[in-house]
């Protein structure tokens, strides 16, 4: 029985090494897109069919009115498919009968190791601002605005930096510190926590609704570390154990440590290794500070002079962890990156990294800027639009490296 169908379909380039093609009905191509700017004007396919005799190959001629003569038997030669949509023709073993296939070969269109950004609007809140957090919660999804106005506070949550809905619920006292919140895995489950003045504890597992959960707690909290909520108090750095939030852990803070003005991040690396940075303070020069799940007992300076890598921090810099790297933002455009653990630094604002990273002209650089990464690895960028702490607006920008948005 003469049957023209292709039954299998590839490549012998090293580029196609693992790339698999499916054949759907009369369409041909791959599904995992080959790497930005993937050579394919030459190639030769290998097609195997059931009892072949011949392949003929669709040449667009626009000086050739009958469209049969457009196809033309295939040689074995190389094919060029950077044009786009290749069609060939193949004929079974009588010579008659004959199956049409398009064959597509997939390139991703933008550069994988280039970073994307977008200006979100965010048109939110008009009125004073003495305070303000942007943070995101993992467990529900959505970013969240925290405002402290002056006489109450004011919390809105989106899942798209477009559309914020205010969210009634905040059972929160007015003293709260904005600047606070932490989201705290405990080994159970993920919550939002945050300090008030007096020093109580409170946490939400939904991002609108908090609880008290206890008091005497932290001055400050630095981040959620191996499933110990870490905080700062009389000098101290203070974690709460894996159960509950009882204080149980304590760490003698070096000379000159941030107990204000600083950002505190905590990530796990690609080895799987957890790690708390802390970066700035009340000093015209700030410093990084680190700590690591090896080293429990004491905080490491990386902005050590006999290092002699560390950029020069200011007051108002914030440290944030994305893909696998820890990067550094202030004002006058400074954007760092550390490749390895905040050992050494790469000025972003440079060539090549400039090029890669491509901060648009209009992004505007500024001190205490809240960065916060989301669980689709866009990272948002979120400030005040005025030095003065009262704003009619706050600025969100979110950027992306392209490759992290690639269908898997």
């Amino acid at each position: 029985m003469d049957n023209a169908a292709i039954t299998s379909f590839g490549f012998n380039e090293s580029v196609f090494e693992g790339v698999e093609f499916k054949i759907t009905g009369g369409e041909i191509y791959n599904e995992d897109s080959l790497a930005f700017q993937t050579e394919i004007g030459n190639l030769y396919p290998i097609i195997l069919g059931n009892r072949l005799s011949y392949i003929e190959i669709y040449h667009e001629d626009e000086d050739e009115e009958d469209e049969e003569q457009k196809w033309i038997v295939w040689d074995g030669d190389s094919i060029d498919f950077s044009s786009g949509s290749i069609k060939i023709r193949v004929y079974a073993e009588d010579k008659i009968t004959s199956k049409e296939y398009t064959i597509k070969i997939n390139i991703h269109q933008v550069d994988p190791y280039i970073w994307a950004w977008q200006k979100k609007p965010a048109p939110i809140y008009e009125g004073a601002v003495e305070a303000y957090a942007a943070y995101y919660f993992s467990r529900t999804g959505k970013g969240y605005l925290l405002v402290h106005d002056g006489t109450k506070n004011r919390l809105w949550e989106s899942t798209d930096g477009i559309k914020w809905d205010a969210l009634s619920t905040l059972n929160l006292p007015n003293d709260v510190k904005v600047k606070s919140v932490v989201e705290h895995n405990d080994g159970v489950s993920k919550k939002l926590v945050l300090l008030g003045e007096d020093k109580s504890l409170w946490n939400s597992t939904d991002g609108r609704i908090f609880n008290l959960i206890g008091d005497n707690a932290a001055d400050n909290l630095l981040f959620s570390l191996r499933n110990c909520l870490w905080g700062i108090k009389d000098g101290k750095t203070i974690g709460t154990g894996t159960n509950g939030y009882n204080w149980t852990e304590e760490i003698d803070n070096p000379h000159n440590f941030p107990s204000v003005n600083y950002s505190a991040i905590s990530y796990q690396n690609e080895a799987k290794v957890a790690y708390g940075r802390v970066v700035g303070g009340a000093y015209v020069d700030a410093t990084v500070w680190g700590i690591d799940t090896n080293s429990n007992s004491e905080w490491t300076n990386f902005s050590e002079e006999d290092v002699g890598r560390i950029p020069n921090y200011e007051e108002g810099t914030t440290i944030f962890y994305y893909n696998y790297n820890t990067y550094v933002i202030n004002k006058d455009t400074f954007f760092h990156i550390s490749r390895n653990e905040c050992m050494s630094w790469e000025n972003l604002m440079t060539k090549p990294n400039k090029d890669t990273v491509q901060v648009p002209a209009e992004f505007e650089f500024r001190s205490n800027q809240t960065v916060f990464v989301d669980n689709n690895n866009y990272v948002w960028f979120f400030v005040v639009n005025a030095d003065s702490g009262v704003s009619t607006k706050f600025d969100v920008w979110r950027a992306r490296l392209n490759r992290l948005g690639f269908a898997k």
